[in-house]
């Protein structure tokens, strides 16, 4: 159902891939998330010219996306709700939260590893300054769990902005 999003976020990150699809695929029983990217733009890397049009592919598992799920959802039943409504506001916000974590998460990962196979073809002396490279590392190590605490204090906040009885409770 993400695949939507993560499109349009791969799209935002890259000024250098075009994107040609983005699916869901299987293999040796476990599904990962693939786009297949074409290369575009005027890039000279090291003074060599990248060619247009050459289709390149990266992955991550699917179940990386899982992690901020469990952790933003686990998360509702320790916040103090008085009413069914403000549990409902918890539940909302922890999935605009996840949506947005998602948004960020696996197109960063797809797009620095996409820029990573390009640098390491040409130079590798840029793939220590590469934003996108460095954003992947970040997301598989530890990154997205990061992310997913933020988001729960994020879902917190929310909850005292528009749930009165809770910001009560809070200045008591």
């Amino acid at each position: 159902m993400l695949l939507p999003v993560y499109g349009v976020s791969f799209n935002q990150l890259n000024a250098y891939f075009h994107l040609d699809s983005i699916t869901v695929t299987k293999q040796r029983g476990q599904r990962f998330v693939t786009v297949e990217a074409i290369t575009q733009g005027a890039r000279v890397i090291d003074g060599r010219k990248v060619p247009d049009g050459i289709t390149v592919s990266a992955s991550t598992l699917a179940g990386h996306g899982m992690q901020p799920f469990i952790i933003l959802f686990c998360a509702i039943p320790l916040w103090p709700a008085k009413t069914r409504s403000e549990y409902l506001v918890i539940a909302l916000a922890s999935l605009f939260m996840f949506i947005m974590i998602q948004a960020i998460d696996t197109p960063l990962v797809l797009s620095g590893a996409l820029e990573d196979m390009v640098l390491y073809s040409f130079t590798q002396d840029q793939l220590t300054s590469s934003p996108l490279v460095q954003g992947m590392h970040f997301m598989n190590s530890g990154g997205r769990l990061a992310l997913s605490l933020m988001g729960v204090g994020l879902v917190r906040v929310i909850q005292l902005c528009l749930c009165r009885d809770c910001r009560d409770g809070v200045s008591r």
